[in-house]
């Protein structure tokens, strides 16, 4: 999920999760699943795979199992309610807050490269994770404080989107490494900010109006995604990418096929059920 989903997910889902009760814990394969019971929703399972994704999902999961991780959101989390849900700054970080007979548990979600579900007390203190870990900014380990990954990401509001934007070596890199965001979403901002024959340009070289147009296009992706609608990118029926924007440079510049759906929850089902599938076939003809 890149930040666009993160956001797109908050803005669909909070709502939904709040007040539902969390009746198990599971785990199959990558990804770790809390089976929950909500008033209007049913029970749709929350699927979080640290690195990935997180999403709601009525399917039920092929294989179910437990690990050491599932043992303890099953003591801290099973039969609590769901009290809150947020994302703490622009970036692909998502928080819960589980309270149960009256003791309150944070839950921190980090979709980043080696991203880490971190249990927490109220204060922040580390109870668990699902990899303990030691890095060169941070240590995760039971006891200590929970610091965050150092971020990279640029809201579409930050008054510093024009100044980092001219700091790059051309637009593309600007965009990816400046704004902290994917590439995909760098191309279809200059895309749809009219730029995009001049994508591999030097920013220094844009009149101010191209700036803003930019930057225009970036709050444009971001109120598209706010909206929490799914969008998957096919190849031969294959999806290649889901977006939580309708992905205008793949359908008018690359020609690929793009299906609308209701909810970011159901692109993400979709493609990583697909992939899961993909994954298990090459493993049995190997």
């Amino acid at each position: 999920m890149d930040i666009l989903d993160v956001y797109a997910w908050i803005s669909a889902s909070k709502d939904k999760l709040l007040e539902c009760f969390v009746d198990n814990a599971y785990f199959s394969k990558s990804k770790w699943m809390l089976k929950l019971r909500c008033k209007n929703t049913g029970t749709p399972y929350l699927i979080v795979q640290p690195g990935a994704r997180i999403n709601l999902s009525h399917t039920e999961p092929s294989s179910k199992t437990i690990d050491n991780f599932t043992r303890l959101l099953r003591s801290r989390l099973r039969d609590s309610r769901i009290i809150e849900v947020t994302m703490p700054r622009w970036e692909r970080i998502i928080e819960f807050e589980v309270e149960k007979h009256g003791e309150k548990t944070r839950n921190i979600v980090e979709l980043l490269p080696r991203g880490l579900w971190v249990v927490t007390d109220p204060d922040y203190k580390i109870i668990y994770a699902n990899k303990l870990a030691e890095y060169r900014d941070r240590e995760i380990k039971p006891r200590l404080p929970y610091m965050p990954p150092p971020s990279k990401g640029v809201s579409p509001s930050d008054n510093s989107l024009a100044a980092s934007l001219l700091q790059g070596k051309d637009l593309v890199r600007a965009l990816v490494f400046n704004w902290g965001l994917p590439g995909h979403i760098a191309e279809e901002i200059i895309y749809r900010g009219g730029l995009f024959s001049r994508k591999n340009d030097n920013p220094k070289t844009l009149a101010s109006s191209d700036v803003e147009a930019l930057i225009s296009s970036y709050k444009q992706l971001a109120n598209e995604a706010s909206r929490g609608k799914g969008y998957l990118v096919l190849q031969e029926e294959n999806p290649q990418l889901f977006t939580a924007y309708y992905p205008v440079l793949f359908k008018e510049e690359y020609g690929f096929e793009v299906k609308e759906l209701e909810s970011i929850d159901e692109a993400i089902d979709i493609y990583f059920t697909r992939l899961e599938l993909s994954l298990e076939l090459a493993e049995k003809q190997s």
